[in-house]
Parts: C-alpha cells; structure tokens; sequence
C-alpha cells in the first residue's frame, strides 16, 4: 500500500509539474503576442519624438506620456514572462565563473541612479567567484537596488557591502526606508504583491522584482535574507554558497514594500 501510495504521489508530482509548464508556456507566448504590436506603437512614439519640432507643445507633451507608457508596459510584460519561466523552472541558466564584485559594479553603474540619492559600496579584495547567469544576476542584484532606490528618502544613502564568510558570499543592500512591519515578510516575494502604506502609495511597481531575484538567487542554490522595521529600512542580502553547496531557502525578517 506505501508503494501504491509513492506512485500515486510521484504522478501528481508530474501532472502538477506538467501543469506549470503548460501555463508558463502559454504566458510566453501570450506576452510575445502582446509585445509585438506594443513594438510598434513604441517605435512609432519613437520616431515623432524625433521629429517634435515639427510638434506643438501639447502634441510633444502626449508624445512623452505616450512613448513613457509604451515602455513601462514593455517592461511590465518582460517582467511577467520572466517570472512565470522562472517559477516553472523553464528558464535557461548559461552560468560561467565570474568575479560577483564585478558582476555588482557592472550592474550598479548601469543603473539610472536620482541625484537625490547615494550609493555606497564596499567590496573584499580578494576574489568572489561564482558559477552564474551573468545576464540574470544582474538583473536580480538590479531589481534589489531599484527597490531601495525606489523606497529611499532623497538625501538618503544605500549602502551595498560584499562579504566572503562561512564559505558563503553575502551581498547587502542597506536602505534608508520605511520598512515594513516583520508580518508582512511572508508575502514579500509573492508574485504581484504589494504592501502599500501611506507613504509609499504612490510609489509605481507591479510587485514581480523582488520574486523575480528571488528565484534568480535560488536557481544558484542561494537565498534572499531580509532585515527591517517600521521607520528603520531595510537590508536586503542575497546569499550564494561559494563552496558550491545550497545554502537553503531561508528569507530572514522583516522587509520593505518590493517593486
């Protein structure tokens, strides 16, 4: 009967999986149909932005709101068809070994970063060698620093450190923030969730950044830590075995509200 019972539960175990897959593969295909005309349009806010001399104030004014918008829902469907590949475990890894203090300065200097804020890094000297997706690190490292940027005071300073401990590679990044309350850290990477509180209701974001770093973080065998409270920020650390071995799924306390 215990035999029986294996079975039984391995084949829901693929049907589930199948499942996943199947709806991951209609997401993509979905936001590909979406974005191909979104194309369009973008491209076409493109070329009268080239041309707004030729434009009334007015005109050049609904042009910019329009091709921002374009962008934005671009942005917005790369995002979903991300996560869902990502959640169903069919998005490709091409890792190499690299140096992750690069990796963050690459993906920091980047970055649009407002004149209102700074950023602080600190890195060991020696090397911090990773077997990763370049491309999707960055994106995850990325997301994480938006959402501190995105939740910090102007005049505020975040503050990126890297650290090699215990045969773990710990990135943090500190923000000066709201922070929210420790019983809101169960849905902090649920997809398309929000906390929302007066002084972030105005804040843009969709709620698939951090998902999308987390399960970048854990396709590495790592895992994301939080640290927060009301009025005292956040610190968000993504942490990579440098040994190679998983380092589990923990995701630590408290958090601020995520893109």
């Amino acid at each position: 009967m215990m035999r029986e019972g294996r079975k039984e539960l391995k084949r829901q175990i693929r049907r589930l999986r199948s499942v996943d897959r199947k709806q991951a593969e209609f997401i993509s295909t979905l936001t590909h149909d979406l974005k191909t005309p979104l194309s369009a349009i973008c491209g076409a806010m493109e070329l009268l932005q080239l041309q707004k001399d030729q434009l009334t104030a007015d005109q050049q004014e609904l042009v910019q709101l329009a091709g921002d918008g374009g962008r934005k829902m671009a942005e917005l469907i790369d995002d979903i068809r991300l996560v869902f590949a990502l959640d169903s475990g069919i998005s490709h890894f091409d890792r190499q070994r690299a140096d992750l203090r690069d990796v963050a300065r690459e993906t920091i200097d980047a970055m649009e970063i407002p004149s209102s804020i700074a950023i602080r890094q600190s890195y060991p000297p020696a090397a911090t060698i990773l077997s990763l997706d370049r491309e999707k690190i960055i994106r995850a490292i990325g997301n994480v620093v938006s959402n501190a940027i995105r939740y910090s005071p102007k005049g505020g300073t975040i503050e990126v450190n890297l650290s090699n401990t215990d045969s773990r590679l710990r990135l943090s990044v500190k923000d000066p923030g709201v922070g929210i309350p420790a019983s809101e850290i169960p849905r902090l990477f649920e997809k398309f969730y929000r906390y929302v509180q007066q002084e972030t209701m105005e804040i843009d974001g969709a709620g698939l950044g951090l998902p999308i770093a987390s399960l970048i973080v854990a396709a590495h065998d790592g895992r994301i830590e939080v640290e927060s409270a009301p009025g005292k920020g956040s610190c968000f650390t993504l942490v990579f075995p440098a040994s190679g071995k998983s380092v589990g799924k923990k995701r630590g306390r408290g958090a601020r509200p995520h893109d």
